[in-house]
């Protein structure tokens, strides 16, 4: 399991930025994922680089069973900023005319 850390509710900060309405009470801390897995038993790995992602995920393959890695924000650089919703929100509005 990967899970992309944004340390926010994105998709919902993501809609209500293209709604129109302000940006608050989306934005919060993450758990700690690998230490939150480990506590499981499941083997949690970090990763913060795209560098990174390759052989984490080798590893975790190699290891076999649940594993988790937890991906830092911004993704490890993977994608860009989630908190450059704007011109995210500008080109999906001129590509769709339902969203106008």
């Amino acid at each position: 399991m990967v899970i992309l850390q944004d340390n926010a509710y994105g998709m919902i900060r993501w809609k209500q930025a293209a709604d129109g309405y302000p940006d608050f009470g989306m934005t919060f801390g993450n758990p700690d994922f690998v230490a939150y897995a480990k506590s499981y038993g499941i083997n949690g790995s970090r990763v913060d680089s795209a560098e990174g992602l390759v052989p984490t995920l080798e590893a975790a393959f190699a290891a076999g069973g649940v594993q988790l890695i937890a991906a830092g924000q911004p993704w490890c650089g993977l994608v860009g900023q989630p908190q450059a919703t704007a011109p995210a929100i500008d080109r999906n509005r001129a590509r769709s005319p339902a969203l106008r």
